[in-house]
C-alpha cells in the first residue's frame, strides 16, 4: 500500500521481460516503502504473461499506482529510453525487474540527485552469494559501504537526471540481446563530457538473480551457439573512445571465452562458444559500421503508449 502523502518526485522505470511473480514481488517492495516514488513505470517487452500477472498489473495500472508501458520486442536500451521519455520527473531511478528495495532507496537517490550536479548515482547492489566486498577499479562490485567516485555503474541500480540523460543521446540501442557493456558504453560518454558517477551505498536493492526471464531467455553464455552474449562485448571495442588496442581486445576475449573451467572439463564446448564468439564480432561490427542508435524522443513519443504494443 502506498502512501501518497510521503511520496517523493522520482520516477522509477523498470525494463522487464519474461518475469512473472518476482516482477510483481518487486513492484510491491517498491509500493511499500515509506517514501515511495511519485511514479513508477513498467516498460513491458514480454509477449504474453500469466493469467495472474497480467490481472495484477493492470489493476495496479488502473489504480494508478504504475504506469504500464507495453513494447512488441525486447531491447533493454530501448526499454530504458522509453522509461527517459515517459517519466514524469527530473529525477530517474532505474531498477531490475527482480529485486527487493530497502527502506530509503528512493530517499537516498533523490537526495543525491539535488545535491549533484551532472551526475549518475549509483547504487549497491547485494547479490544472493555476495559477502561485503569493495569496489573494484572497474566499478564491477557494488556491495560496498564506501561512497566514492566510481567510472562505471549496475543498470539495475541507480539514478540519473532525465534531460541530461536524453541530451547524452540516451542508451545505444545497438547493444542487443543480452547488451553486455550498454552500461559502460554510456558511462564512457557520460565521463567523457565531463559528469561524474557517485556511488552511494545507502541505497541499496537486493538482487534475487531471478533464474528464468530477463536476460536468461538468451540462454546459457556458456553452452550457446547464439552470439547474444558476446556481441555487446564486440560491439563495445568498436565504439568506446576508451579502448586504446581493438584487435587486442578483441583477440583476448576470444581467448578468455574457451579459457574457463567449463571449457576445461567440457572441451567438445570450446568449438560451440568460439562459433558463437565470432557471430557476435561479425554482428557487432555490422551494428558499428552503421553508426549508434542514440534516443530519438519524436519516434519513441509516437511509438509507445501505455497498453499499447508497438
Amino acid at each position: 500500500m502506498t502512501h501518497p502523502e510521503n511520496t517523493l518526485p522520482v520516477t522509477i522505470a523498470i525494463p522487464t521481460y519474461g518475469r512473472e511473480q518476482t516482477l510483481i514481488n518487486t513492484i510491491q517492495s517498491l509500493l511499500d516503502l515509506e517514501q515511495p516514488a511519485a511514479e513508477i513505470i513498467i516498460v513491458d517487452q514480454t509477449q504474453s504473461h500469466q493469467q495472474t500477472t497480467d490481472d495484477q498489473l493492470n489493476q495496479w495500472h488502473q489504480q494508478n499506482l504504475i504506469k504500464l508501458i507495453k513494447l512488441s520486442s525486447p531491447s533493454i536500451p530501448h526499454a530504458m529510453n522509453v522509461g527517459l521519455l515517459k517519466a514524469g520527473y527530473p529525477t530517474v531511478l532505474f531498477l531490475d525487474d527482480d529485486i527487493k528495495a530497502h527502506q530509503g532507496l528512493v530517499a537516498v537517490h533523490y537526495l543525491a540527485q539535488q545535491d549533484t550536479d551532472s551526475q549518475i548515482i549509483a547504487g549497491k547492489v547485494i547479490q544472493p552469494w555476495d559477502d561485503k566486498q569493495k569496489l573494484s577499479d572497474d566499478g564491477h562490485q557494488f556491495n560496498s559501504d564506501q561512497e566514492t567516485q566510481v567510472n562505471h555503474f549496475m543498470g539495475g541500480n541507480f539514478s540519473i537526471n532525465k534531460n541530461q540523460a536524453i541530451e547524452s543521446g540516451g542508451f545505444d540501442e545497438n547493444f542487443i540481446g543480452v547488451a553486455y557493456r550498454f552500461e559502460k558504453e554510456f558511462a564512457d560518454r557520460w565521463l567523457e563530457a565531463g559528469n561524474k558517477i557517485l556511488f552511494k551505498p545507502d541505497a541499496v536493492i537486493d538482487h534475487l538473480k531471478e533464474t528464468s526471464g530477463g536476460t536468461r531467455e538468451y540462454g546459457e553464455h556458456l553452452t550457446t551457439i547464439k552470439p547474444y552474449h558476446a556481441v555487446g562485448a564486440y560491439y563495445y571495442f568498436l565504439v568506446s573512445p576508451k579502448i586504446k588496442n581493438q584487435s587486442q581486445q578483441i583477440r583476448n576475449r576470444l581467448l578468455q571465452s574457451v579459457s574457463t573451467r567449463h571449457h576445461l572439463k567440457r572441451p567438445w564446448y570450446i568449438p560451440v562458444t568460439l562459433i558463437a564468439e565470432l557471430r557476435g564480432l561479425f554482428e557487432a561490427k555490422k551494428l558499428a559500421r552503421l553508426g549508434p542508435r542514440y534516443i530519438s524522443g519524436k519516434s519513441e513519443q509516437n511509438n509507445s503508449s501505455p497498453l499499447r504494443r508497438v
